[in-house]
This record gives C-alpha cells, sequence and structure tokens, in this order.
C-alpha cells in the first residue's frame, strides 16, 4: 500500500537517473486517513487492519463472511458488504483461493470502486 502510494518504484527510478528536480512535481499519495477495505479478516488481514487503523488512522472496513460483526468491531473494524470495501480508497484482498474466492473481483467489483483506488492483492493462488 505505501509502496504504491508513495510511488516508490517511480522516485527510486528518478534519483537513479540523477532526475531529482522532478520528483516534486509528482504527487504522491497518503494513507494517513484514507479508507482501507480489507476482503477476508483472516490473521493477516487482522494485523494490516491493526496497522492502517492505529498507525496510520485509517478508517477500516471489512467483508468476510466466516467472521462474526461483533468480532470485527471488537478490533476496531467495522464490518461490510463487498459494495462497502470497494468503495474505499484502498482495496486489499486476503482470501484464500478456493471455489467461492475464485472470480470474487471482476469487471463488474473493479467498476465499483473509485477512479483512482489502489488494489492489493495478498491472496493465496492456487496450488
Amino acid at each position: 500500500m505505501l509502496g504504491l502510494l508513495r510511488r516508490t518504484r517511480d522516485m527510486d527510478a528518478l534519483v537513479r537517473e540523477n532526475r531529482w528536480d522532478e520528483r516534486w512535481a509528482i504527487r504522491l499519495g497518503d494513507l494517513t486517513g484514507a479508507r482501507v477495505g480489507l476482503i477476508g479478516y483472516g490473521r493477516i488481514a487482522r494485523a494490516v487492519a491493526t496497522i492502517c487503523g492505529k498507525g496510520f488512522g485509517c478508517d477500516v472496513t471489512a467483508y468476510d463472511p466466516l467472521v462474526s460483526p461483533a468480532a470485527m468491531r471488537a478490533e476496531g473494524v467495522e464490518p461490510g458488504g463487498l459494495a462497502a470495501v470497494l468503495a474505499s480508497d484502498i482495496v486489499s484482498i486476503h482470501v484464500p483461493l478456493t471455489e467461492t474466492t475464485r472470480n470474487l473481483i471482476d469487471t463488474v467489483e473493479l467498476g465499483m470502486m473509485k477512479p483512482h483506488a489502489v488494489l492489493v492483492n495478498c491472496s493465496r493462488g492456487g496450488s
């Protein structure tokens, strides 16, 4: 998330090419106060929620039909449906590949996202 928002690759390329002055013209994103949506709320997504929520003051929403809304709220995360998560500034996917999660995000779901939203796929692939 941070690497994409802060355009780490672009900034690195400018520095390596000795184009220092150009870096000031590039608008960088910021995680502070952003709205983060998590698809899946297992161990790794919970760690992401803690870092984003407590570390950066983000509003975190999560979608996971296997985790109770009460458990999410107890950890400071707002439970929501897939549409609510996709309306976030940053969407991070944390689900294993199963028949239920295969093609979970397709063109329809991508179309529900904000035009400049960031999508991070931290899912596990098939075996």
